[in-house]
């Protein structure tokens, strides 16, 4: 007969270790979700630290490039008017200028405006660069025009 009894006594004893340990699961799982979600609570902290981090190197990123891009434009302004101003070296030659009119060109007047100077030449305005064929104007003083011709010899037009 006890061997009968056996199994529910094992099955008495097993929900009486069960019950007993109930408590103590219960605050295990407890404890164990309090962790996972301070854990949660922390990765979630973490994620938020990086994205500001990300927004601040973008912000830095943008700024970078417009100093950057001002920064080109502004060599290039200064690479431009050393070209200029090595073309113009260049171009005069004092020992192949000559003073008069060539091809019945006529310096009308000559006008400098914020760092620009035009001249008006046979009704036509042209400014540094120009051409009035075959002659490419070099340099616009406030009395003279100097120009050259495709062989690079300059001559001066006085203003009359």
């Amino acid at each position: 007969m006890f061997r009968k009894l056996l199994p529910f006594i094992n099955l008495f004893f097993i929900l009486i270790i069960g019950l007993g340990m109930l408590p103590f699961l219960r605050s295990s799982i407890m404890g164990l979700q309090g962790d996972l979600s301070n854990k949660q609570s922390s990765i979630s902290k973490a994620i938020e630290e990086l994205n500001q981090r990300q927004k601040k190197l973008e912000a830095d990123e943008e700024e970078l490039k417009k100093k950057l891009e001002e920064q080109i434009a502004a060599q290039t302004k200064k690479d431009a008017r050393r070209k200029d101003k090595a073309d113009k070296d260049k171009l005069i030659d004092p020992t192949k200028v000559s003073s008069g009119s060539k091809n019945n060109l006529t310096l009308s007047a000559i006008v400098a405006t914020g760092g620009e100077s035009y001249c008006l030449i046979n009704d036509t305005i042209l400014r540094q660069g120009d051409e009035i064929s075959p002659y490419k104007v070099v340099l616009i003083t406030q009395d003279y025009v100097l120009l050259t011709d495709e062989d690079e010899n300059s001559f001066k037009l006085q203003l009359n």
